[in-house]
Order: structure tokens, then sequence, then C-alpha cells
């Protein structure tokens, strides 16, 4: 981060989301501020001395680990924007040689996961225990990288990180494990895992799933937040407000094209989907500390509850004081 005298200079990862794109091309600015791309990592593995001190602009952070940086005094503070969200239901895969034909019959199986406190770990952990009666205990977790942060809960049965270790959807393949919690993304071809007879969705149903739990409790699983240095915070208390009220912004740009005829979609009937989607949902990307009061504080429960952190934080705790009556 730098400062001249005209402007504050904040470095930004380059997020390629539709959500976020008019904060990037001009199309929405922010009064004194100046974004500047960077290289920001969103997931903690090790220690980032420059998130831990707070000698950084913005960051895209995984969700799963903004508590515990923040309980063990990481300078971070949080604005109340999610920049991807959505269900973790279809990221469930299981082998189809181990007689996994429920949640229920995860009880005493191994799943292999990125990281034990990744965002769509803690989310398919806490749901398969209050939605499916999954004992958490009955499960054993293989990461594959380490843990930057203490788990608290000994009764965990978790294999230590190892960077040497498969992916999960390898582990998976190769059956070195029952079920993996993972996403499908480039260069992984997601209609050979669709068709790939070893493996097999946990959820056939994911879609129904995941407007369940939407029915049931409003939420819509976020992954990532955005995230600020807790020093620049402090040197400039109506900025956090500033950046959220242009990611605001840029989300109602996004939306307008996506609504529009002029910006046809790659699906036949683009725009009725992304209609339909707006009557059941309303906006599922919604930001805001009211929107998501639910959501976060499921999140903080679940972190809690799985013992990623030793008590609850307030919403004080976790975003900047500018964005708590979003």
């Amino acid at each position: 981060m730098a400062q001249t005298q005209s402007e504050l200079v904040l470095t930004t990862p380059r997020m390629r989301y539709p959500m976020t794109a008019a904060l990037f091309d001009g199309r929405v600015s922010i009064p004194g501020v100046r974004l500047e791309k960077a290289d920001v990592t969103p997931v903690i593995y090790d220690d980032v001395p420059d998130l831990r001190e707070g000698n950084f602009g913005l960051a895209d952070l995984n969700i799963g680990y903004l508590l515990p940086a923040l309980e063990a005094g990481w300078q971070i503070t949080a604005i109340p924007v999610f920049t991807i969200r959505g269900s973790h239901y279809q990221n469930i895969w299981v082998r189809t040689d181990r007689g996994i034909e429920s949640p229920a019959d995860l009880a005493g199986k191994t799943i292999a996961t990125r990281t034990f406190r990744t965002a769509g770990t803690i989310w398919v952990r806490g749901h398969l225990q209050h939605q499916f009666s999954v004992d958490p205990y009955s499960i054993r977790w293989a990461s594959q990288m380490n843990e930057a942060f203490p788990v608290y809960d000994e009764r965990v049965q978790r294999d230590p990180g190892d960077s040497k270790r498969k992916h999960p959807l390898d582990s998976l393949l190769d059956g070195d494990v029952d079920a993996a919690i993972a996403a499908i993304i480039p260069p992984r071809d997601r209609d050979a895992w669709e068709t790939d007879r070893r493996v097999k969705h946990l959820f056939p149903d994911y879609i129904a799933q995941g407007e369940r739990l939407h029915a049931e409790t409003g939420i819509v699983t976020p992954s990532r937040v955005i995230v600020m240095s807790r020093k620049t915070d402090r040197e400039h208390p109506d900025l956090a407000r500033k950046l959220f009220d242009a990611f605001e912004e840029a989300k109602s740009l996004a939306y307008k094209e996506l609504y529009s005829d002029g910006t046809p979609g790659p699906v036949l009937f683009f725009h009725e989907f992304v209609m339909a989607q707006k009557a059941r949902y309303g906006d599922p990307f919604g930001y805001g500390v009211a929107a998501n009061r639910a959501t976060i504080d499921e999140f903080i429960h679940y972190n809690l509850e799985q013992g990623l952190i030793r008590k609850p934080l307030s919403y004080e705790d976790v975003f900047a004081s500018a964005t708590l009556d979003t």
C-alpha cells in the first residue's frame, strides 16, 4: 500500500469476477483511492507476514481462515463483501465401491480435503452434522496442505497436512480415501468426472439440496470475503465504507448486464435462468451485515463447534466499524 498527496493506492488481488469487473475497468471509481493489482494469496497454508502485520491493501480471502487469523491477532479486518458463494453439495464426491449411498454411510470413512479449515470443508462438515445427523468425530479428515492455525478439539480424527500428498481428487481416484471435497476446475474435465465409474456425487440432487438450505436458513454459503489491513482501517476510518459502496455499485452494474439482452450468455435462455434465480433467491450474492446475519452467525458457530477458534468473535471483532451498519 502506498499514498500520494492526492490519492491512496491500495494493492488488490486479481479478481476476475463479473461482480467486481467494473472496479477494474474504470466504470466504478472510489474517491481518493486507486486500486493497483497485485498477487495476494486467498489461502493461508503457513505464516503470511504481510497479512499478519497488515502490510497490504485488500485481499480476497478464503473465509475459512478469517476467524482463526483474527483470533491470532493478525492485522486484518473484513468488509462484508463475499466475492464467491454457492452450494458445496456438488463438490462432495465418493467412491462407488465403498458402499456410500447416503451421508450416514460416511461414518468410519476418510474424506480428503485441501485443508481441514478451508471454507468448503467447514460448511460441508457443519451441514453433514446439522442437516444429516452425521457424527463429525466418526470421520477421518486427510488434508493435503498444512494448517497455519491450530485445531483445538482433540477429538477430531485428522491426518496432518502433507504438501507431498496427492490432490484430494487424485487420492479419491486412486482409492486412497473414501470421499473428497473439491471443485472440478481446469485442467480437470468435468464431463470426464461425471462419467467416471469410480466416483459419484454423494448428493445427485445437489441443486435441490442447495435450494433446501436456502429455503430453511436463508444461507447461500460464501467461500471468500474481502479483507483489508487493520492498520489502514485505523488510519482511514471512512475507507471501508467507501470500498463497500464501490463493490455494491460494481455488482449492480454486473446484474444490469446479466439482465440485458445485449449480454448473451453461453446457455440457451440464459436470461430466463437468471431471472428465475432472482425470483427464487432474490440476490444470492447480497453484501452487507444485515443481509448476511444468519450466514455470519452460522459460520462463527461452525468454527467454534469444530475447534477452529476458542471463543466466539463479535461482529465488531470481524468487520471494519464503518461497515457494521450495512
